[in-house]
């Protein structure tokens, strides 16, 4: 289980709470799906009878077990081969020499990390990471590696928390990595935030920003990737996430999945549902007081939402973040995937 102190355990559930409450509950997956969180038989068997899912496998099998599975899809895999392959040889491509620190937000599960590493061979590796069975995973490839490290346990979206990593960095050549498509997981405004919670702290140093991000418009391949049944078994499952915060008894075969593109200015929004199949009295108890919630049949709660940021706009957000002016971009496209890369000296 993720382990949070007392204080951060009801500011968890409140959240929890006011998000079924309101039909949003995206933002309790930063803190990732604890491992040994597992459906109850009745749950099994409804995600064997409705997407094919192999029961057998899944008593051994958890919240970030499923999302590897989510990760293999072939809707996912083009991205991710794409991204692994840049990364390989992203010290060559970049020219890197003397890498001080690499400041990583999220590397989850540590396999790209390992190549990043590799190809890089930074002084010191400093990562921020909410999910505890991915910070084990981490940091057990880079002390293979032997790279010396720190990875905190925190939501990098907590401005707090991203300058005690800050604080972590050390030398003038800085290297901040987000991969794996986050950037575009956030809205506008909170790309632009997360630039200048970066940059604050850094900007005395040269700070390489490396953000990998599926740049794909195409609605068909949008709708293969995040419409597939291991998706859905993924948010299914969640449930239990929620049950776990709040004392309720959510239960899989009262939602479908549902996947809907929405087209913005800066580009793709993908928005994934779990949409009430009949009306759901919730009962549980916060900071010891009883409540009651109704989830009206055909209702939505919206569990992820996947940005599909054009190159451009990535790059107009760097620029209102670090206010050094827009220096040349720098983009390793592979497939639909780019690299993109900016690069800026101290003030």
């Amino acid at each position: 289980m993720l382990e949070l102190d007392i204080r951060e355990q009801e500011k968890l559930a409140a959240e929890a709470l006011t998000g079924l409450r309101e039909g949003r509950i995206q933002r309790l997956f930063s803190y990732g799906v604890p491992a040994d969180l597992l459906q109850t038989a009745d749950d099994l068997a409804y995600f064997s009878e409705n997407y094919g899912f192999d029961v057998a496998s899944c008593p051994a099998m958890g919240g970030n077990e499923l999302f590897r599975l989510v990760l293999k899809d072939p809707g996912y895999t083009a991205f991710n081969n794409a991204e692994i392959e840049i990364l390989g040889r992203i010290g060559n491509r970049l020219g890197a020499s003397k890498v001080d620190t690499i400041l990583e937000l999220g590397p989850g599960s540590g396999e790209k990390t390992g190549l990043l590493l590799k190809s890089v061979s930074p002084a010191k590796y400093v990562a921020i990471e909410s999910a505890a069975g991915f910070c084990e995973q981490t940091q057990k490839i880079v002390d293979a590696i032997g790279t010396p490290h720190t990875i905190l346990q925190a939501d990098f979206l907590d401005t707090k928390n991203l300058r005690r990593a800050a604080e972590l960095v050390s030398g003038n050549n800085i290297w901040i990595v987000l991969l794996g498509s986050t950037f575009g997981n956030f809205s506008p405004a909170d790309r632009t935030q997360l630039l200048q919670d970066c940059a604050e702290p850094l900007n005395k140093s040269k700070i390489t920003l490396l953000i990998g991000q599926d740049c794909t418009q195409d609605e068909a391949k949008l709708q293969a990737g995040y419409g597939n049944a291991i998706t859905a078994v993924f948010f299914l499952n969640s449930l239990r996430w929620i049950n776990s915060i709040l004392a309720t008894d959510l239960r899989a075969r009262d939602f479908e999945y549902a996947v809907d593109i929405v087209r913005e200015a800066e580009g793709s929004n993908v928005q994934m549902f779990l949409v009430a199949k009949r009306d759901i009295t919730i009962r549980g108890n916060l900071r010891g007081q009883a409540f009651s919630l109704t989830i009206e049949r055909d209702a939505r709660l919206l569990v992820g939402e996947s940005r599909r940021p054009l190159p451009e706009s990535i790059e107009a957000r760097y620029g209102s973040a670090f206010k050094r002016g827009v220096p040349p971009r720098i983009s390793l496209p592979q497939g639909g995937s780019t690299m993109f890369v900016a690069q800026n000296t101290p003030r």
